[in-house]
This record gives C-alpha cells, structure tokens and sequence, in this order.
C-alpha cells in the first residue's frame, strides 16, 4: 500500500479481488450542484420583491398619527410637525421604487442563478430592509445631526456597491442570457430587449 494509505484503483489485493474506485461526483454532490445552480428564478424573483414589499411598507408606519387635536387647524399643525417624516416617507418609498425597478430589469436579463448570486443577493436586500430604519433617522433628526444623513447615504451607496457586485458576478459567472441585443425600432424609437 503507497504511503498516503490509499491504494491504486487498478491494483490488486493479493487475494484475487480489486479495489473499486468510488466517483468523486456521487449522486448526493450531483443534488447539491443542482440546488446551487439553476434556471428557474421564480423563487428568487418572488423572494426579492416580497422583500422590496414589505420594507416600502414598513416606510409609513414611521409615521404617527397626530393625537389629541382638537380642531381642524391644530390637526394640521400637528401634521406640519411631521413634514420631515413625510418628506423621508417620499424620497425613501422613490428610492426603493428606484432599485425595484433596477433589479427587475436587471432579474430579466439573468439566465440562471448559481449560489454565488444567492450568497450576494442576501446581503442586497440586508442593505435595502434598512431602509425605512435609515428614513426613520432623517426623518427624526434632519437638521439635528449629520450622522442621519450619512447613514443614509452609507446604505444607499451599500446597496448600489451590491447591485454592481451581482451584476459583474452575474457576467463573469457567465449567468446571462446570450442573447441581449437591443434593437432600436425606427417607427417608433422603441428600445426592446430581443
């Protein structure tokens, strides 16, 4: 027997039989293969709008109703008082409009996915659920401190460094579809994914 305590797979024993070598890719590797890689992103699709769902959900109930007023014009006043709140509402339920869109455009144009762009989409959509959190902070301390808005802009920028990183993964993974041309269509200056 060599030295690494393994034998030639040719080799005899001695007593007449062969040692029968096992294939390295066994049935239960060729499953996991199977799971890691694959062309049905339905799952995957559905999974990261849920996720965009609920975190443009979640957007509102930072928002509070106004309590205790006591005519027309304080209920306004107490809505006036909100307006840092609104205004993080809209610019964060646009924002993550923005990469909704974004990434179902960029989904159309994958045609597999493999872990790898699992693995990358989680921390994606990490970024993007803190959302509201970050809207909540601008929302409650706009004008009071400059760390609100930096953590602001620190997931959005997260969140776009995360797109770029599945998308290059995507090309380089060679998980695209082949055959992304875009046509102009001169009747009309349409542009259309063929």
């Amino acid at each position: 027997m060599p030295a690494g305590g393994k034998r030639d797979p040719g080799a005899s024993s001695g007593r007449g039989d062969s040692i029968r070598r096992v294939p390295e890719q066994g049935p239960a590797k060729k499953n996991l293969s199977r799971l890691e890689r694959g062309t049905d992103l339905s799952r995957i699709v559905a999974f990261t709008d849920g996720v965009f769902a609920i975190a443009i959900t979640l957007l509102v109930l930072q928002i509070e109703v106004p309590t205790g007023a006591t005519s027309a014009s304080d209920l306004l006043d107490k809505l006036a008082d909100q307006s840092p709140d609104f205004t993080a509402f809209w610019i964060s339920f646009f924002v993550i409009g923005a990469f909704w869109i974004s990434n179902h455009r960029f989904m159309r144009t994958v045609r597999e996915f493999d872990r790898g762009l699992m693995i990358l989409t989680l921390p994606y959509l990490g970024f993007m659920v803190l959302i509201p959190f970050t809207s909540q902070l601008i929302g409650e301390y706009s004008g009071t401190f400059d760390v609100a808005m930096l953590f602001y802009v620190f997931n959005m920028a997260a969140m776009a460094t995360m797109a770029l990183l599945m998308q290059s993964h995507v090309l380089r993974a060679g998980l695209a579809k082949p055959c992304l041309l875009y046509t102009s269509d001169a009747a009309d200056d349409e542009y259309n994914v063929v």
